[in-house]
């Protein structure tokens, strides 16, 4: 079911594009637009984030996962479906919630007018050019939202929480999915993913692809860390901060590519201990 505050509008017209485009998206069996309730297909709990923890073999699901992205990167109708852009403007908005939410508890106070000014600069220079917007991008597509279900090859691998899909670089979710700010992904598991994305796709200009992995990588971790913080500041959730140091120990090796010099000066300028995270006082004071 879905509160009327969710985009249920979004998450129907995403649905029904996913399955005719033979991927698994759960069924709508009862709408109501005006209350914003919909009654859609159980996909039980198999989710690949339990399945996971329990042992279940890491590669045979991410394969799966993996092989859904090539699916809908390569398929010619993907993109036939109006959607939002994640485009440059979108970008920088969402990597501000890093310089409203995170940096400010870092700092224990927030950025002046000229610092965050500062820093979308530097975002826009990096975002020049900027990523692609010519794929399809389900833009939460981790362990968490795939379900394992019995179906055969692509269908086995349901997708939930696609209803923020818009138009981006297909490196977005192959990033998203290997940079899980919830769980590791072993090193020779990831060289063996990318390697099975890269031999699937015979035409990708792998040159741009990574320049856009990395640039989304450090924007994407920036918007987490800085939606964490939201999350437990705003809406009481002080659990998403167990996952800090995952996000920040990810964004920190991202930063270490030459592109960022400049931002990482501006960080370690203005937030000298922006890697160690959030101090356990602050936390405490703030609870």
């Amino acid at each position: 079911m879905f509160s009327p505050r969710e985009d249920l509008v979004s998450f129907v017209k995403v649905e029904a594009h996913l399955r005719g485009l033979g991927v698994s998206s759960p069924e709508i069996y009862e709408l109501d637009e005006t209350l914003g309730l919909a009654v859609i297909e159980d996909f039980g709990n198999a989710s690949f984030t339990a399945l996971l923890d329990g042992g279940h073999d890491a590669h045979e699901l991410y394969a799966v996962a993996f092989d859904v992205l090539v699916h809908l990167h390569e398929h010619p109708d993907a993109c036939a479906i109006s959607l939002p852009s994640h485009d440059v403007s979108t970008l920088i908005g969402l990597v501000e919630l890093f310089a409203e939410w995170y940096l400010p508890l870092v700092r224990e106070r927030a950025l002046e007018t000229g610092e965050h000014e500062e820093f979308v600069g530097l975002w826009k220079e990096l975002l020049s050019p900027p990523p692609r917007c010519d794929f399809l991008v389900l833009r939460d597509y981790h362990v968490d939202n795939l379900i394992l279900l019995d179906r055969k090859g692509l269908l086995r691998c349901g997708l939930l929480d696609f209803q923020d899909s818009s138009f981006g670089s297909s490196a977005y979710d192959v990033m998203s999915l290997l940079e899980d700010a919830r769980r590791d992904v072993a090193e020779d598991l990831r060289t063996e993913l990318l390697g099975r994305y890269f031999a699937a796709r015979k035409g990708l200009d792998r040159d741009v692809f990574e320049r856009e992995f990395i640039l989304l990588s450090a924007q994407r971790h920036m918007r987490v860390a800085g939606l964490f913080c939201r999350l437990w500041r705003r809406d009481g959730k002080a659990w998403y901060l167990d996952y800090m140091p995952r996000v920040l120990r990810m964004l920190d090796a991202t930063l270490r590519h030459e592109e960022f010099a400049r931002m990482r000066k501006f960080l370690d300028r203005t937030a000298p201990t922006w890697r160690d995270g959030l101090r356990d006082e602050v936390v405490c004071k703030l609870s």
